[in-house]
């Protein structure tokens, strides 16, 4: 059987000779074991060891004296609102007691621990106002720490553990919040005053803006290369022409003086058959050679003009040919 541990002497025998079990009790046996463990604990000064097994004992079957024990634990560790409850559940065991002596001296014991320790405990008083209505909404929902307080309990004093407190209250869009630090003794109200919850600015949804048309590319010019190959092209054909005039000259001027130029057998006095005939194959060389490069010129110039791709290669490739006896080119065209 179980009892208190001993903060009146009076009380002990009485408290370690009470059991009382609840309409669903458990292990008894168990709880006795776990109870008695508990005092030996204490009285070695291990109360932190002892309140784990009060606690189990008071799981496992509850009595008063278990009862008890553990509030004195809450109130060691500075938990005085829960202190104070467990208190209150004794003094609720207690009357179940059957035995009226016994009954009366716990009931005396219980009361005179809950005056020493209400005074003690915070009291927090909760206020919630709507400044745009005279009673708080319908779905107003009010946390104290986390814990939902019922609607029942705004505006009375209620007992809180000493510490920070936080308290939230929301309705609808409308919330306010507020934390406290209570110490022993202390007596606090907090009036929480409902206001709109300021909602972000709605960001319409970026507009699509379509993408510039491409710029418009300008018309390629045409390459500068076949303009100067073809001036020099028409610069060639031009000296090729001037060779074949003084070729024409030339040869006239010898039928003149030899008749004919094939069987010359009497030419004139001053006429020179040799120079003669070394300005007829110099006329002749240079005016086809001149001819024939003005001729690639030209055609490369054209060729040039027309490609589609500007900045190609020129399709045709033209290396000069140079002999002791002629003078040409060769063209080398890629299609």
């Amino acid at each position: 059987m179980r009892g208190s541990i001993a903060p009146a002497v009076c009380l002990c025998v009485l408290f370690s000779t009470l059991q009382l079990r609840t309409a669903q009790a458990g292990d008894a046996a168990g709880a006795e074991r776990l109870f008695k463990e508990a005092l030996a604990l204490d009285d070695a000064g291990k109360w932190r060891q002892a309140c784990v097994k009060f606690r189990a004992s008071l799981q496992i079957d509850a009595s008063v004296g278990a009862q008890l024990n553990v509030a004195k634990c809450f109130d060691k560790e500075g938990k005085l609102a829960k202190a104070e409850s467990e208190y209150q559940h004794a003094r609720v065991l207690n009357g179940r007691t059957p035995d009226p002596q016994r009954r009366d001296a716990v009931a005396q014991f219980i009361a005179e621990r809950l005056a020493e320790l209400q005074p003690r405990v915070p009291l927090l008083t909760i206020n919630v106002k709507d400044p745009q209505a005279d009673v708080p909404p319908a779905d107003l929902v009010v946390t104290r720490n986390g814990t939902v307080l019922p609607p029942g309990a705004l505006g009375t004093a209620l007992s809180m553990d000493p510490g920070v407190v936080s308290i939230e209250a929301r309705a609808g869009n409308k919330e306010a919040s507020e934390s406290v630090k209570l110490v022993e003794g202390d007596r606090r109200t907090v009036t929480l005053e409902l206001a709109l919850v300021p909602t972000a600015p709605s960001i319409p949804p970026a507009a699509v803006v379509p993408p510039p048309p491409p710029a418009d590319t300008p018309a390629a010019q045409p390459p500068l290369w076949p303009w100067i190959v073809g001036g020099l092209g028409l610069a060639m054909g031009g000296v090729a022409v001037g060779f074949s005039i003084d070729y024409a000259v030339t040869r006239s001027s010898g039928e003149d003086s030899c008749g004919d130029l094939a069987d010359c057998k009497a030419p004139a006095a001053d006429f020179d058959v040799d120079a003669f005939n070394a300005r007829l194959d110099r006329d002749t060389g240079l005016g086809i050679g001149f001819g024939a490069a003005a001729a690639v010129a030209v055609t490369i110039a054209i060729v040039g003009l027309v490609s589609d791709n500007a900045g190609a290669a020129p399709p045709l490739v033209v290396s000069p040919q140079l002999t002791p006896s002629a003078v040409g080119a060769s063209v080398l065209a890629r299609y």
